[in-house]
């Protein structure tokens, strides 16, 4: 009877947070708990270090979306949370990283409701336009959030990834900086991945340059190796479209040359 009421109350609290995190910015996804419905079988195996494990549709999927559909299917299978984390742990070590990152995110949520509560509470209830306004602008607000992380600790860091890597379209400019100081205020060897595909990826200048600067700040070898391959990658490409683009305009002259011709 305890552990059963014990079990609810875990659900409550947990369904408590997602409203809370749904209605944030009042723009990510409404606060809507389905109710717990039959998950399908699961059919194909997949092996992960050695482990085997079977193929989970609702948690693959999450690691493709973002935003609003993200936000609705992360809630669904958020619900219910009991024997969830046992089912999390294994796919929190796998190889690939964006398994590895997801879990870890989900994890998030079912053991530092309360951090996440915290970070949350002041997100909603800062006065940015005031701050702004201010002489000091919004650097004592982004001091708030390192002190904040430092002082809760990696259990912050979850709900940080995700703001940057599932909701960059749907947050305001301060609070994806926020993360990155967040971010950057706690060590964690799977920040820096996070950070460079938060870079690659948004198309916001003010959250991408305090991403860079945060990268900066906890770059090791390892960081930095993984910078030039992406350096490497990036510059590759940019030399595929530049010859592209040189083909199309030869092309494109060649026609028009052409058409002057049969004039």
């Amino acid at each position: 009877m305890i552990s059963t009421g014990i079990r609810k109350l875990g659900a409550i609290v947990i369904a408590g947070m997602l409203a809370i995190l749904v209605g944030l910015s009042g723009s990510f996804v409404e606060a809507q708990m389905p109710p717990v419905e039959h998950r399908p079988q699961e059919t194909k195996s997949r092996g992960m270090e050695g482990k085997s494990m079977q193929y989970w549709y609702e948690f693959e999927l999450l690691k493709y979306i973002t935003g609003r559909p993200y936000a609705m299917e992360r809630n669904r299978l958020l619900q219910p949370p009991i024997g969830l984390e046992n089912r999390l742990i294994p796919y929190a070590a796998d190889q690939d990283w964006q398994t590895k990152i997801t879990a870890h995110i989900l994890l998030g949520y079912l053991r530092h409701q309360s951090a996440i509560a915290t970070v949350l509470r002041n997100l909603n209830e800062e006065k940015v336009g005031r701050a702004q306004a201010s002489a000091a602008g919004m650097s004592p607000v982004y001091e708030k959030y390192r002190a904040l992380a430092k002082d809760l600790g990696p259990a912050v860091l979850p709900f940080a990834w995700e703001m940057l890597l599932k909701f960059d379209g749907e947050a305001e400019d301060w609070k994806l900086i926020a993360m990155t100081h967040i971010i950057g205020a706690v060590p964690h060897p799977l920040s820096a991945e996070a950070l460079i595909r938060f870079i690659e990826s948004t198309r916001k200048k003010g959250p991408r340059s305090a991403a860079v600067a945060t990268l900066i700040r906890i770059a090791d070898t390892g960081v930095i190796a993984r910078v030039t391959r992406a350096r490497a990658h990036h510059e590759a490409v940019a030399d595929v479209l530049r010859e592209m683009g040189e083909e199309v305009e030869a092309q494109k002259s060649g026609r028009k040359s052409g058409s002057e011709k049969g004039r």
